[in-house]
């Protein structure tokens, strides 16, 4: 009931085109502004690249995931892309890919997770997340794209609420809790960094 009543404190100004502002405690919507519209979500998509990776890999610590050189695409190798400098073939553990996801939002680490969660084939990845996104009840949610570099012309969009939706499943998972909670994470050495290196939330 109290939430029901919520008002944007005076003098706050939205600029979001879409708006959607849920009460964890008693999930109702406190406010909203144009909530199911289709929109480009870019890196939002990488939500649900990680709550696939926390709901299918049961060991996170002890599964270890790498991409080949054919994922390394111009999107992916841009020096303006946000990475995690993960390298080609390079094993990584699946926590460090979380990190690597959720800190700087690295697009190489989600599209390596796509790849091995969807066996090698990343459109069978698309498949999950898009049947993930239904059973959660979005309804303006299409992914074709691990990391959200697809735009919304090519098939790539979801809603402020379907976001909301998303988020909300992320947020049960305490691992979840605690990566989005850490402003920095050391990743291991590896055979193509011979020391640890700190990866920063952005």
């Amino acid at each position: 009931a109290g939430a029901a009543g919520f008002e944007l404190p005076e003098g706050t100004q939205l600029t979001a085109q879409s708006v959607y502002i849920v009460n964890l405690d008693t999930g109702l919507c406190v406010y909203e502004k144009n909530a199911d519209e289709k929109r480009s979500v870019a890196s939002l998509t990488k939500l649900m690249t990680a709550l696939l990776l926390i709901e299918n890999v049961e060991d996170l610590e002890g599964t270890y995931i790498s991409g080949g050189t054919a994922l390394y695409t111009e999107e992916i190798t841009d020096p303006q892309a946000s990475n995690a400098d993960i390298l080609p073939n390079e094993e990584v553990r699946a926590i460090d890919l979380l990190y690597a996801m959720m800190l700087p939002s690295a697009n190489e680490a989600a599209k390596n997770v796509g790849y091995f969660l969807g066996n090698g084939d990343l459109n069978n990845f698309y498949a999950l997340m898009n049947a993930r996104a239904a059973a959660l009840g979005c309804t303006n949610t299409n992914f074709t794209s691990t990391n959200g570099l697809v735009d919304m012309d090519e098939g790539n969009y979801s809603s402020a609420h379907d976001i909301a939706l998303i988020t909300q499943e992320c947020w049960k998972h305490e691992v979840f809790r605690t990566v989005v909670g850490t402003a920095a994470h050391q990743m291991p050495a590896a055979e193509s960094h011979n020391e640890p290196y700190n990866i920063l939330s952005l």
